[in-house]
């Protein structure tokens, strides 16, 4: 339920806040994590993608689900970066690892490339009953 994955995300948090390292290392595993599990989830397209019959509603709602993911990463990078350049005018200088521009630019090519897979899909269901 979303109850228990809440709970399980806020547990791992905690361990991360109660295990020493900085804001900045926490931030960058984050990151990390959220590239790592967006790779997995491209991989996994490419395990159910059938090259004879490419346009699939399950192929589909996985490049969605890919874009969102990305658009989510871009949009934590950029309010970490955001927290960066704050900390940076007024506390110490900090080092910015992620480009968000360049991950939301990624999300919105996916997101576009899902709806044209989204209309390939309608396309080829109206040519499978017109058959």
């Amino acid at each position: 339920s979303v109850e228990e994955k809440t709970d399980i995300i806020n547990y791992y948090t905690q361990q991360l806040i109660n295990s020493g390292y900085s804001k900045d290392q926490i931030r960058d595993i984050i990151i990390s994590g959220l590239k790592t599990f967006i790779s997995y989830k491209v991989i996994k397209l490419f395990t159910i993608l059938k090259l004879e019959h490419p346009f699939t509603a399950e192929t589909t709602k996985f490049v969605f689900d890919i874009s969102y993911w990305t658009i989510l990463t871009g949009i934590f990078v950029a309010i970490a970066n955001s927290n960066i350049i704050w900390v940076t005018k007024h506390i110490q200088e900090v080092e910015i690892s992620s480009n968000a521009n360049e991950i939301i630019f990624f999300a919105g090519l996916i997101y576009i490339i899902a709806v044209i897979m989204q209309r390939g899909t309608e396309i080829q269901d109206e040519n499978d009953l017109t058959v």
